[in-house]
């Protein structure tokens, strides 16, 4: 090459999309594949179902049976009035608000059972997704985590009495065992099923029963030392700290990790970017709510706390609920009205009655959507957007805070009235739906473009083919 000549030069800095993709999509392979996360998106698994009826109890309470509520009070249908004929404090003292409150107790004693112990709960399934990854008995897992969460919760309950703070020893608060403890209710079951589960690799330590004794027996005698040793560990970390009188392990962690990450989930950016992320993993053929699971150890204590009106949080399971999925209406929407395609029309068609039950897989598999450079960006961008209006709307109190969780298959307008407990909910996700048709809009006439250049390709084909016959 000639000395002189001048090589080309390399442009620095510009982003390509593939060298993003290269890294992040490894890395959320990874993050699906690993089983400590495994353990922790199963173990919320297992405990959703009873959030879920508890949260329908809540609801029926709320909005039903509440004389002041959407159904019977007088912001709502106003059906109290309508069935007693009273009003205002003779409404108050009557005996069907008597009856409604009775009727409430059902309710909430269910919810106290279940969302109020959500900590406990979640202690028993995540022992038990631990025990089973590190090849111990579940039982075993179950029992050590649920034992060693209790040795280090706090054996009593303070409470006011007029002036006079009074203490009663050997209980529990319901503060303790809810969502106050989601993050010590992990660590110490991980910590104590892990250390159980090493200790039982040590053969010196296992008690080896007569082969005629029957298995659950045996079993349970080889536990028995290092169950022993877990045990008493945690119970000399819960004595110590009471000894020199440091806060019990629940405040420590909840003041120190679970007070800061729920305040960080509840910000605006890791909102925006955790729905941007798992929309963009499902473009690649990757289960985005899989990948993301893990994260909702951190939106659950914001959402049980709504549904118990001791918080104030927007960004819980019912505002996601509303307003995630209601994007693939917007997708079949703006395909009927605008798409010349019969490809698409037809999935669309097909794939309508999943979207009203927020099933996506029909569309993003059909159309396609996944690897669609076409359709790529409002499948991300309509989903940040919805939860930006819903957001902003509940920030400037257009609408209330979401309380309840609802299953996610509960169709549109009907997740918003149940999660939320207000008409104004209804409408914004009307509008988002609408908006939501508005982004996609421009990308379905672009597609009829594609389509039609792919007509005329064909055409020109099949004339070239036939010029040359």
């Amino acid at each position: 090459m000639d000395k002189n000549s001048k090589e080309p030069k390399k442009k620095k800095g510009k982003f390509k999309f593939g060298n993003f993709t290269d890294v992040l999509l490894p890395i959320a392979q990874k993050a699906s594949e690993n089983k400590v996360l495994i353990c922790i998106r199963d173990a919320f698994a297992d405990t959703m179902s009873y959030i879920i009826i508890a949260s329908m109890f809540g609801i029926i309470n709320w909005v039903v049976l509440d004389p002041n509520g959407i159904v019977m009070g007088v912001q709502g249908l106003n059906l109290g009035k309508l069935f007693t004929g009273l009003t205002g404090d003779a409404y108050a003292a009557s005996s069907f608000v008597k009856t409604l409150g009775n009727a409430q107790y059902l309710g909430n004693i269910i919810i106290n059972a279940s969302l109020k112990i959500y900590s406990l709960l979640l202690v028993i399934a995540f022992g038990r997704e631990i025990a089973k990854m590190w090849d111990v008995r579940p039982v075993d897992g179950t029992f050590i985590a649920t034992i060693s969460f209790l040795i280090v919760t706090p054996q009593f309950v303070n409470f006011q009495n007029g002036k006079a703070m009074l203490k009663i020893d050997n209980a529990f608060s319901f503060d303790n065992l809810g969502t106050n403890a989601t993050i010590t209710a992990m660590l110490i079951s991980f910590f104590s099923v892990w250390m159980f589960a090493k200790l039982m690799k040590v053969k010196h330590l296992r008690i080896n029963m007569p082969k005629t004794v029957p298995p659950a027996v045996s079993d349970a005698f080889a536990a028995m030392l290092p169950s022993f040793i877990t045990i008493t560990a945690m119970g000399l970390i819960a004595a110590v700290l009471h000894w020199f009188s440091i806060p019990a392990i629940n405040d420590l962690i909840y003041k120190v990790l679970q007070v800061p990450l729920v305040g960080a989930a509840q910000s605006w950016a890791f909102n925006i970017l955790s729905t941007a992320l798992q929309q963009f993993f499902w473009l690649f053929g990757i289960n985005g709510q899989n990948v993301l699971a893990p994260l909702s150890v951190l939106s659950t204590p914001p959402t049980l706390a709504n549904q118990a009106g001791t918080g104030h949080f927007i960004f819980v399971a019912g505002l996601f609920s509303a307003s995630q999925a209601i994007h693939n209406l917007g997708m079949v929407g703006a395909i009927f009205l605008f798409s010349k395609r019969p490809d698409w029309k037809t999935v669309a068609k097909l794939g309508a009655p999943a979207a009203i039950f927020n099933i996506g897989e029909p569309l993003l598999f059909g159309i396609p959507v996944m690897l669609n450079p076409i359709m790529m960006f409002p499948y991300v961008f309509a989903p940040v957007m919805n939860l930006i209006v819903f957001g902003l709307a509940v920030q400037f109190h257009l609408t209330p805070v979401f309380r309840y969780m609802v299953p996610w298959t509960t169709p549109p307008i009907l997740n918003a009235l149940l999660g939320n407990g207000s008409i104004s909910a209804v409408v914004i996700q009307l509008l988002c739906i609408a908006m939501d048709v508005a982004i996609y809009t421009p990308f379905v006439r672009l597609g009829n473009k594609q389509y039609d250049m792919q007509i005329k390709d064909e055409e020109k084909k099949e004339l070239e083919k036939a010029a040359n016959a």
